[in-house]
């Protein structure tokens, strides 16, 4: 069974919450769609300031990344975007010394309803974790899309 997963991104990181769509597509049918975030937090933590993102995190360009399913010691069954290697990033990194890189990217659980958790890593809303993870199958494989969708003015 082939697992990809599609995401849409509708707004920049700096916009809080999860303003972006994943769809899980199995087989080729869409099978689930919910809120998630295809950006890092959209600020510092407070402990580091509190300022913009870009002076902290990186975020996914738009691509096809192959993916796969694993049970990661901290976020439990989630995806891994293209075997922890290097995913280009749309700004530079200051985690990558500001190359424009990803690394150890993961699709996870966000952390509430206003704050991501994230450090560049695309998340799921937490209240659409449980019915999501329904459709993760330990060592499945498939392909990620992350590409950007226009928004209506």
């Amino acid at each position: 069974m082939s697992t990809d997963i599609i995401i849409q991104v509708r707004q920049p990181p700096e916009i809080p919450g999860y303003n972006d769509t994943l769809l899980v597509v199995l087989d080729n049918h869409f099978v689930f769609a919910c809120p998630c975030s295809a950006g890092p937090n959209h600020r510092q933590t407070r402990r580091k300031g509190g300022g913009d993102w870009q002076r902290s995190y990186g975020q996914a360009a738009p691509g096809n990344y192959p993916l796969e399913i694993v049970n990661h010691y901290k976020y439990g069954m989630c995806i891994l975007i293209n075997g922890a290697r290097d995913v280009p990033s749309r700004v530079p990194n200051p985690r990558q010394k500001m190359q424009p890189i990803l690394t150890e990217l993961f699709v996870h659980r966000g952390s509430s309803k206003r704050w991501r958790g994230s450090a560049g890593c695309p998340v799921v809303h937490p209240l659409f974790w449980k019915c999501f993870q329904h459709f993760l199958t330990e060592r499945a494989v498939g392909q990620i899309t992350i590409l950007d969708v226009p928004t209506s003015p």
